[in-house]
């Protein structure tokens, strides 16, 4: 917010302050050093008196300026005051030209429409157009009770998202009371083993006999505090990504394999 006012030909006074979000607010007032003939006019006693009103000279513009915390009606009327008294006092003005007054905001965040819970056809419609198959609900999704011959109200919604044979298990959690609206998001895929470690894991005297390990991945991501759709969609693209990097890893662990194997070999 800035109060300016032409005191001379070329010549401009200011009051402004400067906010920026979780600081204190910068109140500053102009001293001349960079606009001169500023200077000369808040030389001597103007200056002093501005001096004798709590501000130093700071700051990379080297202004009078000094920090103030605004958060009451009573700390607004007490500073509107003060800037009166710095007009009259420090600038000696007396209401013979006009106080423009400037609000200007800026910043690196912008406005957005944001969700802080979605619905199973929301996160589906994500997956879909990112080239996965979905199926929805999955089987895993539904209760397996036979006598109780219903679906278990209590167990979270899952979709099925299919993409390069590998799939993506999606839970939606933390239900909004009365809503098909869920908070938060958990994406689970199974991936291969490292051969030594699936090895490893065979020869363990506790494994089931004929069972064939395997390891799960899997990231929460909460929507609380509100995202936007974008956001929702680049971290499905940073998932599927980090899935399809594992697989090549794994088919070039396998090929490098395959090539020992045949170096081996003695014919």
């Amino acid at each position: 917010m800035v109060f300016s006012l032409d005191v001379a030909p070329e010549t401009q006074l200011y009051v402004q302050f400067w906010s920026e979000p979780l600081e204190p607010v910068v109140w500053e007032v102009s001293s001349g050093r960079w606009n001169p003939p500023a200077d000369e006019w808040l030389a001597g006693d103007r200056a002093a008196r501005i001096e004798a009103m709590g501000f130093t000279i700071g700051g990379n513009a080297e202004n009078y300026h000094r920090e103030v915390e605004i958060t009451t009606a009573a700390d607004i009327a007490a500073i509107a005051k003060a800037v009166v008294k710095i007009f009259y006092s420090g600038f000696d003005y007396r209401g013979t030209a006009p106080i423009l007054a400037k609000l200007v905001h800026d910043g690196r965040s912008e406005t957005n429409e944001t969700f802080d819970s979605m619905t199973v056809e929301d996160v589906s419609k994500v997956f879909v157009s990112l080239g996965f198959r979905v199926e929805e609900p999955a089987e895993d999704g539904m209760a397996e009770d036979d006598e109780a011959g219903a679906e278990d109200d209590d167990t979270p919604p899952l979709l099925r998202c299919r993409k390069r044979g590998r799939d993506t298990v999606v839970e939606l959690l933390d239900q909004v009371e009365d809503e098909s609206l869920y908070r938060r998001l958990r994406f689970e895929a199974e991936v291969e083993l490292p051969p030594e470690e699936r090895e490893r894991l065979l020869q363990d005297p506790a494994a089931p006999a004929g069972a064939e390990p395997f390891a799960s991945v899997s990231v929460v991501h909460p929507l609380s505090g509100g995202v936007t759709l974008d956001w929702l969609i680049q971290r499905v693209e940073e998932w599927d990504s980090v899935l399809a990097e594992h697989r090549r890893a794994a088919r070039a662990r396998k090929r490098r394999d395959q090539v020992s194997l045949a170096n081996a070999t003695v014919h």
